[in-house]
Order: structure tokens, then sequence, then C-alpha cells
């Protein structure tokens, strides 16, 4: 494999982002961030955006120059230009150096900064400059170079090494040098040892002032133009791919263990000059160049192997491994191909231009579908196998334009049948001679068959262009997607350890299959893409997919998770051209479209060869969370400080939060997700987006969080935060309010007050006017019972006297004696009518025997009236109420015993007269028919209120008169009532009086 392949190269010039093409320096520093020193301007890039700092938007910088950078112990970054310049908490200061203009800045574990300048060092502490050395030779701007944090070298003749306060001198006559020599580079290494990049004369190594080791063109140097040696990578990374890193004219190479090996570099119009170098932790190689800008050198995930590697054709479809763990390969229209040695062999037959299906025979030998039949490699010889029987069914099965049959399918199960499949003409299972064919019409999926399960159990799973069929002990059950499944186009089946059965298609997405249930995973859940081709389980439990779009992976415990409710968004890792494939798209609909090897590899077809991840490599160099940064606020489209907090003044409470997440592989595809506690505290996916606008938030204090997960799909769960503090206008602030509310309290109490001795004014006259019309209805109903009694009832009695009388006397005709007794009866009853009459107008018994002889006279009374069980339970009544509030308690009894007879349908009743210590408790029931609807829960627990009125008991076809008048009553004399009803259990009616006793004189 060519070395270039394994890594990626991405540049950036003035075209994409950077201020200038040449940079100077680069520093990764704490918090993530890469900068850039160049000439015009600083720069702060996250491996998406570039943000340049210069004059026109910082007015605190000097000058747009810069050549060193250093990050302090304390995190504060330090920059030489013009002048010294700190940049700590998003402000910039500067720091002037008379008459000098700053080459390079370091520092030492104390915390001082050592400066470098044209004809001088320099201590910087406690923003004091202290001259420490005055060379006398000066320099140009390549013969200096730190070589530690404490020191640094410079050349001339002799050269010289700062540290720890010491000046020393070594002669270039000493190294063999000359003082025409170009020294481009001096660095110390971490034994101590010196190495120099002369141009024109190679690498030199220095241990004790003696040339120990040279590298030139003799011994691995491309060219002897050395420019530059550089230490590798980032405080705190674990592992480094180098000791050292050599740099010449259009070369680089890696020193590790004393082997140099040649680093790819990208092709450029003409040589590539390093300037710079910096290895991060995610083993991204940064190259800061001459003229070329920023490159990053990317190691790839994906090994691709294609035409370069012997493929016939870049189109590949089936792929399979053999017993012996190689693997083969069937390309379009290029036959089929073994890979061996990291190249691939190529097999062509007449009747195997389209290979769709590859196979393991149970000798163990690749078989392989071909027009009208299948072959099988053995023994290094291809040869067809002639099936008579299963030949003469394929050439009677009916396909359209012929007979020009080709499996897309070819399996052999455990048994030793063969099963294969083909585009309209269905599934054949061969075993022992014997044929079984499933045409198109014998169920969906039989008609484009695409893939082919045998679970553990024995039985056989077939997906198609269809839906799925399920072969089990001699049946066929069928699935579409009106049973479950996410889609009809399924174009890949896998069974985990677990018995649980994934299922993959065109375009619906992923399906599971566990306790006879079907779960569907979509985009909406969080799948990368709709497609799934081919479901491939490594060692760690995580799904590998391929689709259009690239290959994507998904943890099986969070598919499970989701499945169960217990997980809401799935985290999907999307893998393509970055990553290493030459061509995104991936191939399925033929069998296998995807296999995991034995040795842990995935190999993957597609448009432009096979796709290969090794994913044990993965998951050794698995990336930590990255740092989340919120970068920027703006109210209004302007940018606010940053403080912990950001508030907005009255009528500004649109602001933008623009964010970032500091990895550098995949950076343009972290996904993010934030919320704003206080207004939603549900996360919201943003996908890749890096900032989110609110247009209105109402007046309050929020947190907006967001978090943020690398490559890898590993979430940054603490992520960055910030305070919104909305302020209210001032008609909403506190104090405003509670002048106002104090002021509306103020007015509401006297209107409150007012109102109250209005409407106790009026109740009071409206009872007054209820007991007076009462009253009057109750002198009225005794003065007409009265006059009936006492005028009518007497007249009656004479007529029927006096037709007594006749009746003795004469001796008429039978037919007049029965008139006149005819008479004498109807006189009896008008007399009767009159005395019931009077009784119901006015109860003369209350006056005679009290109340509570009189309701039970009027219980048995009622009771032998109308037929139905009445009881009556009554505690003396007599003392308690006043004259006037005993005929309102016999009232209240007479209408709610009248309900029960004319409208309950009740076979039973029962009062229950109560004395308490406050009230008496008045409880009638029946186990009726119950109240209509609308009359039914019906209460008035409000004493000093007037009762609503309802309408009457039992029926909406009644008067409406007794409810009424029940409620009317209670209301005069202070009481409450309820009333409960259901067809189930009858009515209930339940009153509270308050009795007031009236002394006898």
């Amino acid at each position: 494999m060519p070395v270039r392949a394994q890594y990626r190269f991405d540049q950036w010039t003035a075209d994409n982002g950077l201020p200038q093409n040449s940079i100077f320096a680069l520093l990764k520093t704490r918090d993530g961030y890469l900068w850039m020193a160049t000439g015009n301007g600083l720069v702060r890039f996250d491996g998406v955006r570039f943000t340049v700092f210069d004059k026109t938007n910082t007015p605190a910088l000097p000058s747009n120059g810069s050549f060193s950078l250093y990050e302090d112990r304390d995190g504060a970054l330090w920059f030489a230009g013009e002048k010294l310049v700190r940049y700590r908490a998003g402000e910039f200061k500067a720091f002037a150096l008379p008459g000098e203009t700053i080459r390079a800045v370091t520092g030492d574990e104390s915390g001082r900064l050592w400066l470098l300048a044209k004809h001088s060092v320099w201590e910087f502490s406690q923003e004091q400059f202290v001259k420490r050395a005055d060379p006398a030779t000066a320099y140009s701007f390549h013969q200096y170079q730190f070589d530690r944090p404490e020191g640094f070298w410079w050349n001339g003749e002799p050269l010289r090494r700062y540290a720890h306060g010491e000046l020393t001198t070594w002669t270039r006559a000493s190294l063999g040098l000359t003082e025409h020599d170009d020294i481009r580079s001096i660095i110390e290494d971490a034994q101590g040892a010196l190495w120099l990049a002369v141009y024109n004369k190679g690498i030199f190594k220095v241990v004790a002032g003696r040339v120990v080791q040279r590298y030139d063109t003799s011994n691995g140097l491309p060219n002897n133009r050395a420019v530059g040696i550089f230490k590798p990578g980032v405080a705190g990374c674990a592992a480094q791919q180098a000791d050292l890193w050599l740099a010449g004219d259009g070369w680089l190479l890696r020193l590790k263990d004393g082997v140099l090996t040649p680093h790819p570099l990208p092709p450029t119009n003409d040589l590539l000059e390093i300037r710079t170098l910096l290895e991060d932790c995610e083993g991204n190689l940064w190259l800061g160049t001459n003229r070329h800008g920023l490159i990053r050198a990317r190691p790839q995930i994906i090994t691709t192997y294609s035409k370069a590697h012997g493929l016939p054709q870049s189109n590949v479809y089936p792929l399979i491994e053999d017993r012996d763990g190689q693997m083969w390969a069937g390309s379009w229209q290029g036959g089929f191909s073994r890979f061996n040695n990291g190249r691939f062999e190529n097999y062509s037959h007449l009747r195997l231009k389209f290979p769709r299906a590859l196979a393991l025979d149970p000798a163990g030998r690749v078989a392989v579908g071909m027009n009208n039949g299948y072959g099988v490699w053995d023994a290094g010889r291809f040869s067809v196998v002639d099936v008579p029987a299963l030949k003469f069914d394929i050439q009677h099965a009916t396909t359209p334009g012929g007979l020009n049959y080709e499996p897309v399918l070819l399996f052999w199960d455990r048994a030793g049948a063969l099963w294969l499949g083909a585009d309209h003409v269905g599934i054949l299972r061969h075993q022992q001679g014997a044929i079984t064919h499933w045409r198109p019409a014998d169920g969906p999926a039989f008609d484009a068959p695409k893939t082919l399960l045998e679970s553990r159990d024995g039985s056989i799973w077939i997906g198609g262009y269809g839906g799925l069929a399920h072969y089990q002990n001699g049946q066929m059950t069928h699935f579409t997607a009106q049973d479950g499944l996410p889609g009809n186009t399924v174009r890949c089946l896998y069974e985990d350890a677990d018995g649980v059965l994934w299922l993959g298609t065109y375009d619906s997405g992923l399906g599971r299959y566990a306790d006879g249930r079907w779960t569907m995973f979509t985009t909406r859940e969080g799948l990368y893409d709709n497609g799934v081709f081919a479901i491939l389980e490594d060692a760690q439990g995580f799904f590998w997919m391929s689709s259009n779009r690239g290959i994507h992976r998904v943890s099986k415990r969070e598919l499970n998770e989701l499945a169960a409710g217990r997980l809401r968004t799935l985290t999907a890792v999307a893998y393509g051209k970055e990553d290493g494939m030459l061509n995104a798209e991936c191939n399925g609909g033929a069998w296998p479209s995807g296999v995991r090897a034995r040795d842990g590899k995935l190999w993957f077809p597609t448009q432009d060869g096979v796709a290969v991840i090794d994913p044990a490599k993965l998951n050794r160099t698995q990336l930590p969370p990255p740092p989340v940064q919120i970068e920027e606020c703006l109210v209004d489209g302007v940018a606010v400080p940053l403080q912990q907090s950001v508030r907005l003044e009255p009528g500004r409470a649109s602001f933008e939060i623009r964010y970032t997440a500091l990895s550098f592989t995949n950076s343009d595809k972290l996904p993010f997700r934030y919320r704003l506690r206080g207004l939603d505290d549900n996360w919201v996916v943003a996908g890749t987006r890096r900032a989110v606008t609110y247009s209105y938030v109402p007046p309050g204090e929020y947190q907006f969080q967001v978090i943020a997960a690398n490559r890898d799909g590993v979430w940054n769960t603490t992520g960055a935060s910030i305070t919104i503090h909305v302020l209210p206008p001032l008609w909403r602030r506190w104090w405003f309010l509670a002048l106002c509310s104090s002021a509306v309290l103020g007015l509401g109490f006297v209107a409150y007050r007012t109102r109250v001795g209005q409407l106790e004014r009026a109740r009071q006259a409206q009872e007054n006017f209820s007991r007076q019309l009462l009253s009057s209805q109750e002198r009225e109903r005794q003065r007409i019972a009265a006059e009936l009694h006492d005028s009518l009832g007497q007249r009656l009695i004479v007529i029927k006297n006096l037709a007594l009388l006749l009746l003795q006397q004469r001796q008429d005709s039978p037919q007049s004696q029965q008139q006149v007794t005819q008479i004498s009866a109807e006189t009896s009853r008008a007399i009767h009518e009159v005395k019931e009459i009077s009784y119901n107008l006015r109860p003369h018994q209350l006056e005679q025997v009290g109340l509570t002889k009189t309701l039970q006279g009027l219980v048995q009374q009622v009771a032998q009236a109308s037929g139905i069980a009445i009881t009556a339970e009554l505690d003396p009544l007599d003392e308690l109420f006043t004259p006037a509030d005993q005929i309102n308690v016999f009232r209240i009894v007479q209408e709610g015993l009248s309900n029960i007879v004319k409208h309950s349908g009740a076979t039973a009743a029962q009062l229950i007269i109560l004395g308490k210590d406050e009230y008496v408790e008045l409880t009638l029931q029946d186990n009726g028919r119950g109240l209509a609807n609308a009359e039914r829960g019906m209460r008035n627990t409000e004493s000093q209120e007037p009762a609503t009125p309802h309408a009457a008991l039992h029926t909406p076809h009644s008067s409406g008169f007794g409810l009424k008048g029940i409620a009317e009553r209670v209301r005069i004399m202070n009481g409450t009532y309820t009333i409960n009803s259901t067809p189930e259990t009858g009515t209930t009616l339940r009153i509270n009086l308050r009795w007031q006793h009236e002394p006898t004189e």
C-alpha cells in the first residue's frame, strides 16, 4: 500500500480562512485551541472556523506580525512581535521593550518569561523587563530556537546557548562546520544531545561537543537541504509518532528509536518548506509552512483496496472469507478476485461477468453464482457444478426477457440443503435431489430476494424487496411493513448472541425483532442514514452498517436501551472519504454485502474498491471527549463581553450564542446538544450546528448549556455553560410591581368593603322579602284552610246529614234510594278532600301535637297512600325551632316526600332527622332511579348565599318547584344541602339546619 494512502491531507490558506500563507509558530493550548503566529495577525482555530486577531478588530495589538507563541503555567497566552503581548480571559495587553523587537518567548517552571530580542536576552517577571545577556553577534530569523522551556540556542560565531542564567559557547570548527554553513535549526533532545539542521549538509547530532551522527543523502535523506528539527507533540499526550521530526526541502522524516521513516507530504507546485511542526494527541500532524499555509496530515482509519491493488474493476459487490482466511470479492463486469498478500488475484469465466453471490459449500470451497447456475473454486481451478434437476427447474421458471437466471443468493444450511434466489424467479431449496420452489406469487419477499440468514434454531429468514419470509418446520411465514417491519426493501439480516434478529433496509432504517415485537430505528432516533446494506458487529458490541453515504457505527447497547424506552437518542458515528474511503457510496443487494473477518477486521464493498476497518485499532486510539467552549454571545447582532453571565436589558430579548468543540478529527461532523434551563430542560439535538438563536425569551434567569461528542461518539457531558439574565422592563420590576400591587390592593380593599356592604344589604333585603313572602303564604294558607273548614266544610256536612235523613225517612223507589246514597258518598269524599286540602295548606297538628309527631304522621300518611315502604327515625324537634321554622321544616319534608312518590319510582325510602350540638341533620333517601344528569351532585354549601335554583328532582320533565322550594327554605334558615344521586343507588338529600330555640314564657 502506498505510504501516502495511509494519510489524508487538509490544507488551509488565505483562500479559506488564513490571513497569510506563511506561518511562523504553532501552539495547541490547554483549552484545546490551535493558535498560529503569522505576519498578518494572530490566528485561533477550532478545526472548523478561523478567528483572526489583528489591529483592525483588536486595538490592543501593537502590530499584526507575531513570531513566537508560549502558554504559561496559568493558561495565559504570550506571543512575541513588535511588543510582548498577553492574552488572558479574552483580553489582550501589550508590554513594550523600548528599542527592541521581540523574536521569541518561552518560560520556566517558576513562572518567569524569557525573551529573545535582536541583540539581547531578557527576563520578564511581575510585568518588568530585566536584561540577562547581551551577545555581541547579531543573528538572522532562522538562527535561533528554544531547546527547553528555560533556555534557547542561537548561532553566529561562536554558537551560543543561554540556560539557567548561564551563557555558553561552541565553535563551529569543533562541529566540523565553517562560518559560511547555514545552520537553520538547533535543538537539544531529552538526552542532552544537540541536533543541527544545516542547509546543504544535512542533519548533525552532537554529544559532548563531538559529532556522533550525521544524516545526509548517503543514509536516508532525500536531499541535504535540511531546514528544521522539531520536537513532537503536546504535553500530556500518551504516544508520539516520533522522537524527532526532521524537515528539508520537499521532505519530512520521522526519527523513532534511531530509525528514519519518510512521512508523506501533499503534492505542491514547488518544494514545501516547513517552518514549524506540531503533533497533537489525536494523531494529527500539523505543518506550518512558508507560502503554503497550514497543512494537516491525518492518519486514515479506513484502508481501501481498489484497482491500484489489482482489482479488475472498482465497483465491488459480494465479499466472502474462505476457510484459509483469504478474502474473495466479486466486481461488476470483472469476475471475482482473491486478496492475497496485499493484492488481488483475478479469475474470470465466460459465464462469470457479474457475480452477485458468493458462498462456501459444505466442503469449504468458494462458490460463486453465475448465469444459469453456480461454480466453485477448488484446488486452484474454477469449475461449474451441474445439478440437472436444479437446472431443469430454473429453466421452467418464468423470468422477464427469457431464461437469463443469475443467483443473487447462494447458501448451504447446516442440514446440507442448498438455497438459491434470483430476481423474478424466487427461492429454490435443493436437498438430496428434491427441489422446493417458492415463486414470486408465493410471498412478497420472493420476487427480488436480497439476503438470507440461518438462525440458531435452524430456521431460515429470507429478505427481499417486498418483505421478509421465515421458513420453519416446513412452513413459510411472511412479514411486511404492515406487520411492523421498518420497510419492505430488506437488504441484510443479522442475528446477535442473544438471539435478537436485526434487519437492514435500503431506505427505511434498521429493524429489531425480539419477543415477537418489531422496533424501528431511523434518522429520527439518531441513525446517521436510513440505508442499512450490511450489519457487522465488532468485539466491543458496536454495529457497523453501510449505506449510500458511507459507513456508520452505533452501539448495540444504545439500540437495546432505546427499544426498552430507557434512551431517547442514539449516538451514531459516520465514516467516509475523510477517513480513507475513495468513494463513500457502499454497495448492497448482493450476497454477502459485508464480512467480519476472523481477525476482527470489517470489509465493505463500495463503488470504488473494498473499504476495510480495524475496530480493535480504532478502540485502542479512542479519543477523549472534546473540550467545549462558548465563544461568543451576540445581542441584537452585537457581541457582548463573555463573563460568567450575560445581562440582557429590557427590550433586547433576542440573542445568539456561538459555541464550539475542540477536536481536530472530523471536526465538521462533531455532534452538539444544547438546552436553555429555565425555559426548556430537555436537550435539543443541534447536529453539527455551532450556533443557536433565541428570538424571544421572557424575563428571568436562565442557564445555557452545550455538550458535544468526538469522532468516536464519546460525549463531554459537562460541556460549557453560561448564565443569561433577561431583565424585565421597568413596569415588570419587583419593586414597581410591589408598589402597584399595594395600590391595587388598597383600592381593591376599599372597593371590596363597599361591594360587600352593598351585597350584605341586598342579601338582607332579599332574605326579609323571602321571609315576608313565605309568612304571607302561610297566613294565606291558614285563612283559606279556616274558611274551607268553617264555611265549605260545614255546609258539606249539613248536606250529608240531610241526605242521610232523607234516606231514613222516605221509602221511594230503589232508583231514588240509590241516588240519595250516591249524594251522601260524594259528599263524604268532598269533606275528606276539604280536610286534606286544609291539612296541606296548614298542618294544624303542629299546634296540637308538635313538629316531631306531625312529621311521623306525615310519613305514615304518605306511606299508606303510595305503597312505598317509608321509615322515619326522628330525634325530638319541638323545642329546636321557632313556629315559623317548624313550618319550613315541615314543608321541606313534605316536598321531598312528594317528589319521591311522584318521580322516583322507589320501593323504599327513609327519613332521618338527628339533633346535633349546633344544627339538625335531615336526611331523606330513596332507592329509586335517581335524578336527571343535570341534577346529580348538586349542592349549596354557602349558608350566607342564596341557593342556585336547579332543575327539579328526579326528572327533567318535572315542574322544578320541589327543589326550588326546598332550596329557598334552607337558605332562609341559614342551612346547607347536598344531593347525591346515581341510577344504581337512588337519591340522597342531606340538609343541615341551624336551630334557634325560642324560649317559652
